[in-house]
């Protein structure tokens, strides 16, 4: 009886254990975005977190914290946070998902350019882009932050119509700017007064026209998916990618190899032309010694 007794407290401490963590990871998964990657054009490539290999991207694969995702030459990628939060990233961007919850979400920048338009956070949210010089802290906002490859020791932050950002500095201080207005924050210092739009004013017209239609098209077009769904989705997608990933390895390889085999046949074929080439010239020339004599 007691036996009895002891397994029907374990049974039930262990029910009441794996409602517990169910119940907290219900409410952490209702806490975080969902975030995923919209759209990409180009060579766009993702380091899923603890992997050191890159992987192809494809549309609509959700994404996580620590994912980190490049862009090449000519590529762009569109990311979503929900329906109401899109990021855009240009050619030439290394940008991490740090932090997807939604009372604290934070992104890196290291090189490239991060344009986002990004819907009004509560009071108790909190989105910070952290470049390599300084830290962004925004509210509901449309505004850009650029790290030139070519001067990655200068950072930009603009905000273009709407909205607010607090741009702090490696050396302290910080600079409120609002629409209309940017700063430049350089190793090591304070951010610069906020002045009028300069850097930014290129990409203006892109986030007036096409980032806002492509957020009104996004929220027409999105699908709530459950946490399970969306792990399932993620575990599947990834799958994909890695084997994708091996194709286009096996692929390079097989290029590699014939190119290789084409080098060594031409250059075989320049040996026998050389080689021939030489034999007429010295047959030539015991032609004119003949003559000579």
């Amino acid at each position: 009886m007691k036996n009895r007794l002891s397994l029907i407290v374990l049974t039930a401490g262990l029910l009441a254990s794996a409602v517990a963590a169910r119940a907290q990871d219900a409410a952490s998964a209702s806490d975080a975005w969902d975030a995923r990657l919209s759209d990409f054009k180009g060579d766009v490539k993702v380091y899923a977190p603890g992997e050191d290999k890159a992987l192809p991207v494809e549309k609509g694969m959700p994404l996580e914290d620590g994912d980190r995702i490049t862009t090449g030459a000519d590529s762009s990628a569109e990311l979503s946070f929900d329906a109401g939060t899109l990021v855009h990233l240009s050619a030439a961007t290394d940008f991490t998902i740090s932090e997807t919850k939604r009372s604290q979400t934070a992104f890196k920048l290291t090189a490239g350019t991060f344009l986002g338009k990004i819907q009004k956070l509560l009071a108790a949210q909190s989105l910070i882009v952290q470049s390599p010089t300084a830290v962004a802290a925004v509210r509901g906002t449309e505004f850009g932050v650029e790290v030139d490859a070519a001067n990655p020791d200068d950072s930009h932050v603009g905000v273009f119509d709407e909205g607010k950002v607090e741009v702090k500095g490696q050396a302290g201080g910080s600079e409120m700017i609002i629409g209309g207005q940017e700063t430049k924050v350089s190793k090591g210092a304070a951010p610069l007064h906020a002045y009028q739009l300069q850097r930014f004013i290129k990409h203006r017209s892109f986030m007036r026209v096409t980032m806002k239609r492509h957020l009104q098209t996004l929220r027409q077009t999105w699908k709530r998916i459950t946490p399970e769904q969306r792990k399932d989705l993620r575990k599947k997608a990834l799958a994909r990618l890695r084997a994708k990933a091996k194709d286009l390895e096996k692929k390079a390889a097989d290029d590699k190899q014939k190119g290789d085999k084409k080098g060594d046949s031409d250059r075989r074929g320049e040996k026998e032309s050389r080689q021939k080439r030489e034999k007429m010239e010295k047959f030539r020339e015991s032609i004119r010694n003949r003559k000579a004599k």
